[in-house]
């Protein structure tokens, strides 16, 4: 939601994570972010409702960046499997990098991590974050929290947090980043 509200989506609209899925016809393959490939071929109102259920076991990168998308976002969906830190380093860079007060969109990197890998008390094994700040000069990273009743903001090395990103969910499949660019 920290990035959404940069396009207005926010307290103010009272819209849920899930309600944005019930408000579009579910075209994307949604269920296969979960693995369940089968289940798209769902009427809508099914999906919803499965999705509805399945949010409480945590939502996949890939369902966040159809959320993204249609929200009106352009998101790239990067797995840490496929690139090396060096990528994920340019990609930070990319998104804080000095643009010209006529630029009209904007670049994000929203990352999914291991809080262990970083330090963080565990309530789960996995956490999103977008990157608030980058810091070229110590090599840190800005996570804003978005359970802040829970955790402050931390700055993080961004070597420790490639290495909390580069790491395998329990189904075996890897966290990532989304890459997010508000459109014009």
């Amino acid at each position: 939601m920290t990035i959404a509200r940069s396009r207005g989506v926010g307290p103010r609209d009272q819209r849920r994570f899930m309600d944005v899925f019930r408000e579009v016809d579910m075209q994307a393959p949604l269920m296969s972010a979960y693995g369940l490939d089968g289940l798209d071929k769902l009427p809508s109102f099914l999906k919803y409702a499965l999705l509805s259920h399945l949010q409480y076991d945590g939502a996949p990168l890939a369902l966040l960046a159809e959320w993204f998308r249609i929200l009106g976002f352009k998101v790239d969906l990067v797995s840490a499997a496929n690139i090396k830190e060096d990528t994920f380093r340019a990609d930070v860079a990319a998104a804080f990098a000095c643009c010209p007060s006529t630029a009209t969109s904007r670049q994000y990197v929203l990352v999914n991590y291991s809080r262990s890998v970083v330090g963080q008390r565990m309530f789960s094994g996995g956490h999103y974050a977008p990157i608030g700040g980058f810091n070229a000069e110590e090599d840190k990273v800005l996570l804003l929290e978005v359970n802040s009743w829970r955790y402050p903001s931390v700055w993080v090395d961004l070597p420790r947090l490639w290495l909390a990103t580069h790491t395998q969910v329990a189904n075996g499949n890897w966290r990532g980043y989304l890459r997010i660019q508000t459109l014009a």
